[in-house]
């Protein structure tokens, strides 16, 4: 080959004709399209079939009239071998004739793929159990009924040839024979995937507008927090509180102050009331106060006046006088100095414990006033939290509604590719079916 040769070849590489694009069809037009291309097609597989059809039904009612010449049929002897061999010729026709009326069912239903598909099958499992017979069984109605046996078997054969070439030809041509058909069901499949993504279009619609009025409000309600927080009200309220704190931790000290002063004369006092209950006698405010001392010491000190108080504790010392109870020199000094205390000390530091109480309520009143503030401070705190809980809860629905949404688009062209792929196959015609913008966009970012 010269060196012209072989330019000559590579132009008519290069200029060999490119494939014609495929034809565009929208999907809510395919079943007509196909109607209008591929009707002849269709028909000319349904005509061959249909003749098919007809040549096997024929074929059984050949095989039908052997059995009934067969029938007709007898071997006249008086020996036992003809009551053999006629028994076995009658067990044989009436299976056949059996077999040859299960088939009848499919008279008079309309002739489309499924139900030649059903009638080539129980046509062929028919066909067997007619030929299936013991070699005894062939034996007798070869030898003696050898004419009529071998018409039955020969239209046996013969109509399990017309079966064979119906398989073949369903196997061959179903797919056209069925077009319309399949067609059809993409069709539904497919409007009912777009329904199912229309839905969830809008529901992922719905929560995107949810999430984003969740996010508008959560900022107003920070905007009004943060107002308030730098607002004269807020601030009045938190001084007030931390004065209102100051003044429990002092109201606090002195009470534990005056228990411990009065705990110091405890047991003395625990041996008077023993003695009064052995029935020492005391007045009955006196004996209150002894209890008070004893259990509650600061409410009983609040309560009473430092007279009464005194009376009570000098008690100890006179029934001390009266050998009545014995304490130690501790025990007495204690006694002596909460007495002297009563009117200097303790007396001051329930002075102090008072006026503490009274500035604590004037402060609780005075701070009542910029309560409004927190509350609503506190109600948008929690209004922002609910929100921020239901966004939460949204962005998983909207992450699972993304996925559902890609799957339904990622089936939509998988079938669209499917329905085109059954009408290359079935017509050799390239198509490309059209499907809404969005589905074919996100497909196309969805490829690996």
């Amino acid at each position: 080959m010269g060196l012209l040769d072989i330019f000559k070849r590579k132009k008519e590489v290069e200029e060999k004709p490119a494939e014609p694009a495929a034809e565009e069809i929208h999907i809510d037009e395919v079943h007509e399209w196909v109607d209008q291309t591929l009707a002849g097609k269709i028909k000319d597989r349904h005509e061959k079939a249909n003749d098919l059809y007809s040549d096997i039904a024929a074929g059984f009612d050949k095989i039908n009239a052997s059995a009934q010449a067969l029938e007709a049929a007898r071997f006249e002897t008086e020996e036992k071998i003809g009551a053999v061999v006629n028994m076995t010729k009658e067990l044989f026709v009436r299976r056949t004739q059996n077999l040859v009326n299960s088939i009848q069912g499919f008279h008079g239903k309309p002739i489309d793929f499924k139900i030649l598909k059903e009638f080539q099958e129980a046509a062929a499992e028919a066909l067997a159990d007619m030929a299936s017979i013991t070699p005894k069984q062939a034996y007798l109605l070869s030898t003696y009924f050898s004419k009529e046996s071998s018409s039955v078997i020969d239209s046996i054969k013969e109509t399990q040839e017309k079966v064979s070439v119906l398989k073949e030809f369903l196997d061959a041509e179903g797919e056209t024979m069925q077009l319309a058909h399949r067609i059809r069901s993409k069709k539904e499949q497919q409007s009912m995937l777009r329904l199912r993504l229309n839905s969830v279009e809008k529901e992922e619609s719905g929560i995107e507008m949810r999430i984003r009025d969740l996010r508008s409000k959560t900022e107003k309600n920070l905007a009004e927090i943060d107002s308030i927080v730098k607002g004269h009200e807020h601030a009045e309220y938190n001084r007030l509180s931390e004065e209102m704190e100051k003044n429990r931790r002092m109201a606090s000290a002195i009470r534990a102050k005056i228990t411990e002063e009065l705990s110091s004369v405890e047991k003395p006092l625990k041996k008077l009331e023993y003695l009064v209950s052995k029935g020492y006698p005391i007045l009955k405010e006196q004996e209150a106060i002894l209890d008070g001392l004893i259990n509650r010491p600061f409410e009983t000190v609040m309560k009473d006046t430092e007279q009464s108080l005194k009376e009570a504790i000098l008690l100890v010392r006179k029934a001390h006088a009266e050998d009545k109870v014995v304490f130690k020199d501790k025990e007495r000094e204690r006694l002596d100095e909460l007495v002297s205390r009563l009117d200097t000390g303790i007396k001051a530091m329930k002075s102090d414990y008072l006026e503490l109480e009274e500035q604590l309520k004037e402060r609780e009143r005075d701070r009542n006033r910029y309560a409004w503030a927190i509350e609503r401070k506190n109600h948008l705190e929690s209004s922002i939290k609910r929100s921020l809980e239901e966004i939460s809860s949204l962005e998983k629905i909207l992450v699972a509604s993304v996925e559902d949404k890609a799957a339904l688009k990622q089936e939509i062209v998988r079938q669209k590719q499917e329905l085109e792929d059954i009408i290359y196959r079935s017509s050799g015609k390239k198509v490309s079916i059209v499907v809404p913008d969005s589905v074919k966009e996100d497909a196309g970012n969805n490829e690996p």
